[in-house]
């Protein structure tokens, strides 16, 4: 995958090249346990409390556009700050999802690489969902460049 600073959910086992592995603890809400679990899910253990494995590459500049494909909608997780990684070709929108866990006691905890605000207690996930938007982006490329290079000739 792309350098840049964002994670996403370890599956199988193994992290790309170049991603770094992490996990959280949940200790969840132990006057209200209503967990359950469906579907594919991400690395990790889903019994009384939660253990929820990811890959992060932590070595670039979020400032830096990463290429990635974007024909199709996809989610990356905010590494390090609530700011998306800029994607070559693609908007992002920020969402986020709190998670109310054990306000007695509390063993939240976290370990390697993971997502910003997520190894903390009543942790907060930040996800950029991105869209590709390569017919926009190159129907405004050329008044865009046109425009600058007006202006410098313009002096």
């Amino acid at each position: 995958m792309s350098i840049g600073k964002y994670c996403v959910y370890k599956k199988d086992g193994q992290c790309p090249r170049g991603l770094k592995t992490g996990h959280v603890y949940w200790d969840d809400d132990d006057t209200s346990i209503s967990n359950s679990k469906g579907g594919t899910l991400p690395d990790g253990d889903y019994g009384l409390n939660t253990k929820i494995w990811f890959c992060c590459r932590t070595d670039g500049n979020k400032n830096d556009p990463v290429l990635l494909p974007s024909k199709s909608p996809f989610f990356l997780l905010a590494y390090e700050s609530a700011t998306c990684q800029m994607v070559k070709w693609a908007i992002a929108s920020l969402e986020w999802i709190y998670y109310d866990t054990e306000h007695t006691i509390n063993r939240d905890s976290a370990a390697g690489a993971y997502p910003y605000k997520a190894g903390e207690k009543h942790p907060t996930i930040y996800y950029c969902y991105y869209r590709g938007e390569s017919i926009l982006l190159l129907t405004l490329r050329v008044p865009i460049q046109f425009a600058v290079i007006k202006q410098v000739y313009s002096y």
